[in-house]
């Protein structure tokens, strides 16, 4: 049948990464994190990038930014949101740990 055929790649930002030489299996679950407002700060992002870390896997995060209000500053603000998020996740985890702690000393008092 000698068809002649020609191959036109999809542009996408995963073809990206793998141009880059980043292994694709790599990755785990690719996250949306979204442009926050005083409002509206979705956290739901965040469950992914841990699950992904616990199992050795890189997360692609595609950030939103308003293409009308751009700038690095902006851009700032989502990777900030991020380490707000995991210093909250620690917290909690400190708190766990120390009411942990607390029932173990009781109960060994008791």
């Amino acid at each position: 049948m000698n068809i002649e055929i020609v191959v036109i790649h999809n542009a996408s930002i995963m073809n990206a990464v793998s141009a880059c030489g980043l292994q694709l299996y790599n990755f785990g679950q690719s996250v949306s994190i979204c442009f926050f407002t005083d409002n509206w700060k979705p956290m739901s992002f965040y469950q992914k990038i841990v699950t992904n870390r616990r199992a050795g896997f890189h997360t692609l995060c595609l950030l939103d930014i308003k293409v009308k209000e751009q700038s690095f500053e902006n851009m700032c603000k989502g990777s900030e949101r991020v380490r707000e998020r995991e210093r909250e996740r620690e917290r909690e985890r400190e708190r766990e740990r120390e009411r942990k702690e607390g029932k173990k000393k009781r109960e060994r008092e008791a």
